[in-house]
């Protein structure tokens, strides 16, 4: 029964991590997504696109906080599941969270750069 048990929470960990993980993806790559376009250098950039480009940055520098609460869950909950899981999938979840903060300093520096 404890066994089964186990297996249960590390399957429904997994799955709350997952989710998390790959919600901080999504939101990381469209973050950067918006910080290319806002980086391109078009020759016939009127006001308007100009405008619409520095909106954008203040968006998502006003946004920073929600990336990074969606970040840091993630990796609270990939933590959790490496604690609940079986030693082989230790380095999975290390991956996960390596290539989370690389895609966030990535970010973060696109997004320095562009201001």
């Amino acid at each position: 029964m404890h066994v089964q048990l186990r297996a249960r929470l590390a399957g429904s960990t997994d799955e709350h991590a997952i989710s998390a993980v790959e919600e901080a993806h999504r939101w990381i790559s469209d973050a950067r997504s918006k910080v290319a376009w806002c980086a391109e250098t078009d020759s016939a950039v009127d006001c308007d696109s100009i405008e619409a480009r520095v909106s954008t940055i203040a968006d998502l520098c006003s946004s920073m906080s929600d990336g990074e609460l969606l970040r840091d869950t993630a990796l609270r909950r990939a933590q959790n599941a490496v604690h609940a899981a079986a030693e082989s999938d230790d380095s999975h979840w290390s991956n996960c969270c390596r290539q989370l903060n690389d895609d966030w300093m990535k970010f973060t520096a696109e997004l320095q750069d562009t201001r």
